[in-house]
């Protein structure tokens, strides 16, 4: 009896231990998984908002200048718009050098982001002095960019 007695016990220690061990697997996974929550959903979201706001008022402007560049909009002013073409991507050029590679992900979004702000500005430049020909207040039309 004692023998069935050990048996039983070491029946449950064995049981205990792999039931342990599935349940602190399980609790890594989940603890990776908030984790990385935790983490990326910040950053996600926030380069998704700027990604946003510079996508739509890069299209707000260069809505702006392709109306005001059709063919009455010449004749009222005798000349065409300038849309300053769009600046390329740090990360699609063919001739990315090696310091690029060292940069950290926060610098490289920095780096896209300044881009596409010196981008914005030269359209925002460009569409003022339009609008100021034509006789349009540009400060009370509105983007997500200018409410800030």
């Amino acid at each position: 009896m004692d023998e069935e007695v050990e048996s039983v016990d070491e029946i449950s220690s064995k049981t205990w231990d792999v039931m342990e061990n599935k349940l602190i697997k399980a609790g890594l996974r989940e603890g990776i998984g908030a984790g990385r929550e935790r983490v990326f959903q910040p950053s996600f979201d926030e380069g998704y908002r700027d990604g946003y706001e510079m996508g739509y008022s890069k299209g707000f402007q260069k809505g702006f200048l392709s109306v005001l560049s059709a063919e009455k909009t010449k004749e009222v002013s005798g000349e065409g718009t300038n849309i300053p073409p769009s600046p390329p991507c740090n990360l699609c050029a063919d001739d990315i050098d090696d310091k690029f590679y060292e940069q950290t992900t926060r610098e490289i979004a920095k780096s896209l982001r300044e881009n596409d702000q010196r981008y914005v500005n030269s359209l925002r430049s460009e569409l003022s002095s339009w609008m100021q020909k034509l006789g349009i207040d540009f400060a009370s039309t509105s983007s997500p960019s200018s409410k800030k």
